[in-house]
């Protein structure tokens, strides 16, 4: 008399194809066997179990071989598509003096693209915005591609806090005790002339340094309401000479 044993059916499952994008991972579930392995064993944690994690660079099939024992074999395949990344540059660091402006030049080769950390750009979907940060600032573009695919850059804009100057933009000289003059103020600042013109260009207010208020008067008279035109030529220790012209408005 012979004994036989009759092994159980293998009925391999490789599980459901799957698409990924480069550089992410996706999880290979095979069942159908007691015992298992898989091929190519490129880019597997763990080639020899039924569960395992992958991670290949290209559209790889994954062929699975299941058996019970090492006996009976059967295969069945699984194929992983790896679509690719879109290409993204946010553009080369730099250094900018305080209130200066920068502007940014991304390149992407996809077609909808983000910048986060944009609160001091004038577009955060377009490629080349303006950067007005007033410290250093670090801008990630991100671009998605047709595949749904997203890939990031940085660019870090170095702000020198060599000097500063805020010019506010109006006063209201009506003795409410609020806003009641218009003084540039900064940091930084070693020499400074000051400059207020009305708008035929008569000069109503001068004053060379910081420290002086001008409290919308011209000739001990307060000003009409109006747009006026300010002018500052000033220069900081470290001999950065630097002009500013803009407008202020009285508000009565």
């Amino acid at each position: 008399m012979v004994d036989v044993t009759v092994l159980p059916k293998i009925t391999p499952n490789a599980g459901l194809n799957d698409t990924i994008c480069f550089g992410q991972m996706v999880t290979l579930l095979g069942s159908g066997g007691q015992t298992y392995s898989w091929s190519p064993t490129f880019g597997l944690a763990t080639p020899n179990n039924g569960f395992t994690t992958a991670m290949p660079f290209v559209t790889t099939d994954y062929v699975l071989t299941a058996s019970y024992n090492g006996l009976c074999d059967e295969k069945d395949t699984v194929r992983i598509v790896v679509n690719p990344l879109p290409t993204v540059y946010a553009g080369n660091d730099t250094t900018i003096d305080v209130e200066d402006v920068v502007i940014l030049n991304g390149f992407s080769s996809a077609t909808t693209y983000n910048w986060l950390n944009g609160s001091t750009l004038n577009c955060t979907n377009c490629l080349s915005p303006t950067a007005s940060p007033l410290e250093t600032t670090t801008y990630i573009l991100t671009a998605t591609n047709q595949f749904g695919c997203t890939s990031a850059d940085t660019v870090t804009i170095e702000v020198s806090q060599e000097y500063a100057l805020y010019v506010p933009s109006a006063l209201s000289p009506n003795d409410d005790n609020v806003n009641e003059g218009w003084k540039p103020q900064g940091f930084g600042i070693k020499k400074i002339q000051i400059w207020v013109f009305d708008r035929w260009g008569q000069k109503i207010f001068e004053a060379k340094d910081l420290d002086t208020t001008w409290n919308g008067t011209y000739k001990n008279d307060l000003v009409q309401q109006d747009v006026y035109v300010y002018k500052i030529i000033a220069e900081s220790y470290s001999g950065n000479k630097f002009t500013k012209v803009g407008h202020v408005t009285v508000v009565r």
